[in-house]
């Protein structure tokens, strides 16, 4: 008997509903000549012992059997011998001759005749041989493999014996009668079997071209593909970390340098004497530039304080108005928030990247995330099934309930108003989310679990129904048509929940997601290009966040009473980060205003040297301090109205940080300054100008030389192209810079003003009232504390021989060793730390890191230009029968099976592999008579007039099938499919390739390409009407990434990636315009970790450039001292820190080098106590202030030098000294030489004679030092 399915339907069995196909008795009929070509693509046909061929078909089987496997057809043919394999059986099973053979009806309805069990022998190996072929194939718009799909409820690793036992089974919909498949060990001459042979995957079927690509059969691809090592390896020789090696030979050299000079050192000062004839050397060319360009600049100041110490009052009102001028261009400031144009250069790869891929396809989306934990919830058990199941805390209804009220609530009532022009309107999720499917169907795509119920709320409440289709859905096929979302596409169990993975040790694939105790919730909303169309959005974000806090506070209270089982809340939209950098700099506001007024408060009572209560308020130095605190305001203001004028954007970092860098920065000039006044007595017969221009004369010099080196550091950091370091150099280097000039200038005029007042005895800030109290002449010898510290106790301990050479030492081995150290410095950020402590978003993250287990997406973009139309070319994209093994999407599946070294989590999403199974499916493409596209809906038919052997009934069902009308012309009839080969044409690939882009995926056809790729390629029609292709792309996911260096490593290995597609793209097969073709990647996140690849690189240019700048500077500023320029240089190379170590090292070596003391060790220690004390905490300054007092120190050996240099000026700079220097010592004016230790008496010969040579009323370098020292270093004391 033999089974031909012309109608079907339900009976009645033991009380049970079974579907049924009923038999008609048939004989085997010959197949005409007009259809031998049809069944012969299907299978082989069996020929009689005459020859003849016969198959056991109806025309309406035959359809039936095709109908059937067209959907298997569209998964299965990119894998052509998986294909043979799998219709080999389908088909014979249904029409085979001597199906007899091996089908056996077991239960049939006998009033009916109705088939309701079937019994399929079939060899054992065979249905092995077509699970193993097909296994590995993957679906590129699911990106998994085709058995998910084929074992519906088994999932994605069943058996084959669960593939067999599904096919056969009534839920797959497509079997007409139940089918139980006895699987046969060995086939012998007595047992009856299905006996033919399943072909490997890697080898070509009876009858095709190819076998199966690499992607879809590993045995195959070629070895494996290699991938470059950690960015920031650890380099080793013979298992010794090589920084070691190299910081230890330096220590080494520095430790024989140290003890060479000690040595050598030691034995000079034990034969020679310090103040020996034989230091006296002559002046070389540099002593004589440098002393001509001190004196130059000694009296350049000197004039200066002369001139602003005058007209103290115009000086005030003409800086005034510039500030004023320079502070209103303000309006036009431009102050940039969006993290893109604040971490990415224009000129950058990442930014022409993203410009590029925003450009030509749509900006990656704005993503609205909920992330609820149930941490209050149990775990249940259910037993709808049957057997008793336990489920994590995410599943338990009454929480599933809760936020899916949520979720619905945003989703279809939640609404934000905006203002068009002068009407108002209401914005909801629909007015601008993503749909995939628009405009056929308007359902936004929400990534949920609540879409496997199509958001039905009585579906969930049930609970039947509820846990059935967790089950069908989770655990077994969230791919199945019931289990797709109302947007149209798949919801992956990995990003519908969290909290399942508990063992970390085990691969994701195998951790159970009925474990979870999370659910959530992705909103995907459309970005644009053009800013102007994102605010809708924006508004719409702006609602949802505050109606999600709230729902979050609520549940908090709710908890709190006892109403409500816990939850933990974390959400964010895309505007969220830019919100809270906004409230954090909003917050930082009230930080900088009483920061400054602390300063105030505090330059206040420090430079304050009252004599008595009685003149206290005399004494007070409020109006100086408020000044010098207004001046660094005022250069701010000044630096942030120039730029605005010149159109460089600012950004929040700029209020924030630069006001506490020019305070920090700048009042220890203002404490240099002060004290340097405090510190001198006023010779007689001197008025207050000039001796406010004497002691402007001595310490300006050294201001310059920090201002000067400083500024170059930050204006040398604007040549950086990330922008927010950019614009935050170049505010602070002119900040800076015009601190200085006010410092010189207004601040001087302002503490003339002050002094008159004071010595007026006028009460501070209320200049016209006189103090009552007489005010007394004479100063008390009384130093400040930290002065006083530093001269008797930390200079002499430091100048002591043996702790100059454990100091030396100890600073070399903290070098080495940091310098060893340094390459275990990770590059990178935690991204919590750019927020605020309270923000909601560092929850969001901490949620996100331990609930998601599926990365960001990455799109590898072919730029337009590619002959997408050449077979040649689309072998070089594709993983399709016929394509390179070295593919683009070849090299993507490569790179994911190594997931841990490239960060790729998933094969391609390929357009073209999808949209050459939609050409080859009739069920998807057909065409009519004219080639025309018949659109999905419309029945196919494989001829029109031909006979067809049967009863006139079949013949007219035939005939009514093949009379389909076409939708698409209106008249022609459907005729067959588009294309019949394994490829097109170029004709047909870009005839048919929009009707792909425009096709949902339904039941029949899920290979439309319009959910998937609607936007993954580019049609350009030009201006002649012709379609061409432009740009496409092909899709994959990243693996999850959790620190800074997994997501610039994901970044690196991408380029690596593309950049091999890109050489591979071009070897062999150039262009006809003579342009490269190009392959990149984007994702998201590439702009902010594009800095990183190159972190080291440029930390170590940067710096290197700034060191040579400040050596440069000092080498200038400091009279041309190459001895001390160079100390300037190590110490700062030592430090670490350019930018603040110059200020710091200046100051002191400065104090050194114009030291009057007689030996080195003397003037170290007068710069020491001088300066350094001053200067702790500010290092730019302490270097700079300190050096130069040294260089231009007047004493002889260089340890007087060196004492003089850290006691007079590093007690100035260190800490802003309260200090009033009393000295018991006679004071004169007199030449200060500025010179390195070696070269110091021959440079003050020569400034001696300038001096002489000089006006008795215009001083040169103006240093104040004791007439005794003066006296024993062999110059004649001069006096103004």
């Amino acid at each position: 008997m033999m089974m031909k399915p012309s109608r079907s339907g339900v009976v009645q069995n033991n009380g049970t509903e079974k579907r049924v196909f009923w038999l008609e008795d048939t004989q085997r009929h010959l197949v005409q000549n007009h259809m031998e070509a049809v069944f012969s693509s299907l299978l082989p046909i069996t020929e009689d012992e005459n020859g003849e061929k016969m198959f056991c078909c109806s025309p309406q089987q035959f359809l039936n059997a095709v109908s059937s496997l067209s959907i298997t057809k569209s998964v299965m043919a990119r894998c052509p011998t998986c294909y043979k394999n799998f219709k080999q059986w389908a088909v014979q099973m249904a029409c085979h001759p001597w199906q007899s053979d091996f089908m056996t009806v077991t239960e049939f309805d006998e009033e009916t005749c109705g088939v309701i069990t079937a019994e399929f022998g079939i060899y054992k190996n065979f249905t092995y041989g077509v699970w193993d072929s097909c296994r590995n194939v993957m679906d590129p718009q699911t990106q998994a493999p085709i058995t998910q799909l084929l074992c519906g409820t088994y999932g994605v690793d069943c058996t084959y014996e669960e593939l067999f036992s599904y096919l056969g089974s009534m839920e797959n919909k497509n079997t007409p009668f139940e089918i139980n498949f006895r699987m046969i060990e060995t086939v012998d001459s007595e047992t009856k079997s299905f006996e033919f042979q399943a072909t490997p995957c890697n080898q070509v079927a009876e009858g095709e071209e190819y076998s199966c690509g690499c992607t879809d059969c590993p045995d195959t691809c070629p070895a494996s593909s290699s991938y470059p090592d950690n960015l920031y390896i650890t380099w080793e020789v013979n298992g010794i970390n090589g920084m070691f090696i190299v910081a230890g030979a330096m220590w080494g050299g520095f430790l024989i340098i140290i003890i060479t000079i000690l040595v050598v050192g030691f034995q000079r000062r034990k034969n020679i004497p310090p103040s020996s004839p034989a230091d006296i050397v002559k002046p070389s060319i540099f002593d004589y530039i440098g002393a001509h360009f001190e004196h130059k600049l000694a009296v350049w100041f000197t004039m200066l304080g002369k001139a602003v110490s005058g007209k103290p009052y115009m000086v005030l009102i003409y800086s005034t108005l510039l500030v004023t001028v320079l502070s209103c261009c303000i309006q036009f400031l431009e102050v940039t928030t969006d993290p893109v144009e604040l971490w990415s250069s224009e000129n950058s790869r990442g930014r022409k990247e993203k410009d590029y891929y925003d450009s030509n396809f749509v900006p990656f989306f704005r993503p609205e995330q909920i992330i609820v934990k149930a941490k209050g919830y149990e775990k249940i058990v259910e037993n709808t099934t049957g057997e008793p199941m336990e489920w994590g805390p995410a599943f338990n209804q009454s929480f599933f309930l809760d936020v899916f009220d949520l979720t619905e609530y945003l989703t279809n009532q939640l609404t934000a108003e905006i203002t068009d022009g002068e009407n108002t309107l209401n914005v909801g999720l629909k007015d601008v989310c993503f749909q995939p499917l628009f405009p056929d169907k308007k359902f936004c795509t929400v990534q949920s679990a609540f879409e496997y119920f199509k958001n039905n709320r009585e579906v969930i409440k049930d609970e039947e129904s509820f846990f059935k289709r967790l089950t069908s859905c989770i655990k077994d096929n969230f791919i199945q048509t019931s289990c797709l979302g109302q947007f149209g596409g798949p919801v992956d169990p990995k990003l519908a929940f969290g909290g399942f993975w508990k063992e970390k040790s085990l691969p994701l694939s195998q951790a159970n997601v009925s474990e979870a105790d999370t659910l959530i919730v992705t909103f995907v909303v459309n970005n644009h290009y053009d800013k102007n169309l994102v605010k809708p959005a924006m508004a719409y974000e702006e609602v949802w966040l505050k109606y999600v806090e709230e729902w979050r506070d609520m549940r908090k209270n709710l908890s709190d009473l006892g109403l409500a089982p816990e939850v933990e809340v974390a959400f964010r939209a895309e505007r969220s980060i830019e919100d809270e950098l906004g409230r954090q700099t909003e917050g930082d506001i009230p930080t900088v205003i009483i920061s400054y007024c602390i300063m105030f408060l505090y330059i206040t009572v420090t430079l304050g040297q009252p004599r008595g209560w009685s003149t206290m308020f005399v004494d007070s130095q409020m109006m100086v301090g408020l000044g010098g605190v207004l001046m660094v305001l005022a250069s701010v203001a000044a630096s942030v109205g120039f730029f605005a004028v010149v159109k460089v954007p600012a950004t929040l970092i700029i209020i924030e940080v630069i006001p506490f860098l020019v305070l920090a920065v700048g009042v220890d000039n203002i404490f240099i300054l002060v004290q340097a006044y405090q510190r001198s007595e006023r010779g007689k017969g001197e008025s207050v100008e000039d001796h406010v221009a004497r002691v402007l004369g001595h310490v300006g010099p050294s201001m310059l030389l920090s201002a000067a080196a400083e500024s170059i550091c930050f204006f040398l950091g604007g040549l950086s192209d990330m922008p927010a370091v950019k614009a935050f150099a170049l505010y602070a280097g002119f900040a800076l810079l015009f601190d200085f000039c006010l410092q010189i200038t207004a601040f001087v005029a302002l503490m003339t003003i002050d002094i008159k007042r004071q010595e007026a005895n006028r009460i501070d800030f209320l200049c016209c009232t006189k103090n009552c109290n007489k005010l007394s002449k004479e100063k008390k010898n009384t130093k400040g504390l930290l002065y006083q510290l530093f001269k008797t106790a930390y200079a002499p301990f430091l100048m002591m021989f043996p702790i100059r050479a454990v100091v030396l030492v100890l600073f070399s081995t903290w070098f080495t060793i940091s310098l060893a150290l340094a390459p275990n410095v990770k590059a990178g950020l935690d991204e919590k730390l750019s927020m605020p402590e309270d923000s909601y978003v560092i929850d969001y993250f901490n949620s996100m890191y331990e609930n998601f287990y599926v990365g960001p997406p990455t799109y590898f973009v072919v730029k337009d230009g590619f002959p997408m139309l050449n077979e040649k070319a689309q072998n070089r994209l594709c993983a399709y029968v016929g394509c390179n093994v070295d593919s683009l999407a070849s090299q993507i599946f490569f790179a994911q099976q190594q997931p841990t070294e490239t960060h790729i989590a998933t094969t391609a999403m390929s357009w073209m592999d999808d949209y050459f199974d939609w050409l080859r499916t009739e069920t998807c493409c057909k065409i009519d008579e004219d080639g025309n596209f018949c659109k999905p809906g419309s029945n196919i038919c494989f001829g029109t007039k031909f006979e067809v052997w049967g009863t006139p009934e079949y013949q007219c069902c035939f005939k009514i099938i093949c009379n389909i009308t076409s939708s698409s012309t209106g008249s022609s009839k459907c005729v067959g499919v588009c294309v019949e080969k394994y490829r097109p044409n170029a004709e047909q690939f870009l005839k048919f390739l929009p009707d792909f882009l425009k096709a949902n995926p339904a039941g029949q056809c899920i290979k439309g390409g319009h959910a998937a790729y609607g936007n993954a390629v580019k049609l350009v029609t030009e201006e002649n009407g012709n379609l061409t292709i432009g740009a496409s792309y092909f899709m994959t996911y990243h693996s999850m990434m959790k620190n800074s260096e997994e997501y610039y490593e994901a970044l690196r290995l991408a380029r690596f990636i593309a950049d091999n597609i890109t050489s591979m793209l071009n070897e062999d097969f150039p262009s006809e315009d003579g342009r490269k073709y190009e392959v990149f990647p984007y994702s998201i996140f590439y702009l902010y970790y594009e800095q990183y690849l190159t972190m080291w690189r440029d930390v170590v240019q940067s710096l290197a450039v700034s060191v040579v700048a400040v050596f440069l500077a000092s080498f200038v500023f400091l009279g041309f001292d190459l001895h001390s320029a160079l100390i300037v240089l190590v110490t700062i190379v030592m430090i670490m820190a350019v930018g603040i170590a110059v200020e710091f090292c200046n100051h002191i070596i400065r104090a050194f080098a114009v030291s009057s003391k007689v030996t080195r060790l003397e003037r170290a220690t007068y710069a020491l106590v001088e300066m350094g004390s001053s200067a702790v905490g500010i290092a730019v300054e302490f270097c700079n202030h300190i050096i130069r007092a040294f260089a231009v120190s007047s004493k002889v050996t260089r340890l007087e030098r060196a004492t003089y240099a850290l006691v007079e000026m590093g007690s100035s700079v260190s800490c802003m000294s309260t200090v009033r220097n009393n000295s018991d010592k006679t004071w004169s004016i007199t030449p200060g030489p500025q010179t390195s230790p070696k070269a110091s008496l021959g440079k003050r010969k020569v400034l001696e004679n300038l001096s002489k040579s000089s006006r008795a009323e215009i001083w040169t370098e103006v240093v104040l030092v004791p007439a005794s020292s003066v006296t024993n270093a062999g110059f004649v004391p001069e006096s103004p």
